[in-house]
């Protein structure tokens, strides 16, 4: 194991300050239990992220064993979790008949510090609500709940104090409602290729392309409040693919988060393919939220990234080994009408 390994579980370790009796540490993962789950962060070995060396570490929590229903109709649960997930996605593996909780963060040598502290943040996070919606998720799929190896007698101390900072905080104000922010995003957006409706808050499109005919579609929005956590920033990147049947549509988005889980070509997993809820096309959309609480300047300009970065490569799934010569500009000024070239006089 890498030493940029060793020292990510050590710094995840001293920030989660769990008891020793409850924490399980091998060579390249680390395993706690807070309550009645476990929960495992795992570090790959080292792959190149946008020019730099980088490791991921994933978190994940098995959610239900031994699924008895049909995959569509587990994805299609699944989807509506993931919809209003904070930063981690549930993923149904049809092979082994399991559901798991899973997120994933690239760390480079650089920026150690601040990716440990956000992987122990959305981390806790994605426990809190892995505990609270396990028994919600295994019943209707007729799966057995999963156990910790050992169950704690009282959960720990520092899920509820976290609980309770986050729940504290003001919820009146949204930090990321901040027009400098939204132009600095159309600028990352365009830097990377995209094309922005230059709009302000409480929302922002983008576009990136996905073949020289069409476009996936991002979106920013500040004003949809996460039902527990409040305001921040809400994100989503929909592909132009509309399914018939909420089953078929389900499925994909599934197979998207297994495809997520399985590689690293976008880096980060901070959210979840799911349906998209707003609209009425059944379209794979990557929904992911931002509380306020972890409001941070820089964190337009990463999403703005991530969203192209993962735009990109569904356009590379879809169609491997495909040369599309348009750019994403020349997609939308064609798809929105004809282009007249000057000199042109109307008769």
């Amino acid at each position: 194991m890498s030493n940029l390994a060793t020292r990510i579980l050590d710094e995840i370790q001293q920030e989660l300050k769990v008891d020793e009796q409850w924490l399980d540490r091998r060579s390249n993962s680390l395993t706690l239990v807070a309550d009645k789950l476990e929960q495992t962060f795992s570090v790959s070995e080292p792959f190149n992220y946008m020019d730099n060396e980088a490791v991921s570490v994933e978190s994940r929590i098995p959610i239900a064993g031994n699924v008895g229903r049909p995959g569509e109709q587990v994805c299609g649960l699944l989807s509506q979790f993931n919809y209003t997930n904070m930063g981690s996605a549930y993923v149904f593996d049809p092979e082994k008949k399991e559901v798991f909780s899973t997120l994933k963060i690239a760390v480079t040598e650089k920026d150690l510090g601040e990716r440990c502290w956000q992987t122990r943040i959305f981390a806790m996070f994605q426990l809190i609500m892995a505990e609270h919606q396990a028994a919600f998720i295994a019943d209707p799929i007729s799966g057995e709940v999963a156990t910790a190896a050992s169950v704690r007698p009282q959960p720990d101390p520092m899920m509820n104090s976290f609980m309770q900072f986050i729940t504290g905080r003001p919820r009146a104000e949204n930090r990321f409602e901040n027009p400098e922010l939204f132009e600095k995003a159309e600028e990352y957006c365009k830097r990377i290729g995209g094309v922005s409706d230059e709009s302000g808050p409480p929302e922002l499109s983008l576009e990136f392309r996905f073949s020289d005919s069409s476009t996936s579609t991002a979106s920013l929005v500040s004003n949809l409040e996460h039902p527990t956590f409040g305001p921040g920033l809400r994100t989503f990147l929909a592909l132009p693919i509309s399914y018939k049947t909420n089953a078929e549509a389900s499925l994909q988005a599934n197979i998207l988060n297994l495809r997520e889980v399985a590689g690293h070509e976008n880096g980060d997993l901070l959210g979840a393919w799911c349906i998209d809820q707003r609209s009425e096309n059944l379209s794979p959309v990557f929904s992911s939220c931002i509380p306020n609480s972890l409001f941070a300047e820089s964190w337009m300009a990463k999403v703005v990234v991530q969203l192209g970065l993962r735009a990109r490569n569904c356009e590379r799934w879809w169609f491997p080994d495909t040369p599309f010569n348009k750019t994403t500009l020349e997609v939308v000024m064609g798809r929105k009408g004809q282009v007249h070239e000057g000199g042109d006089t109307p008769h």
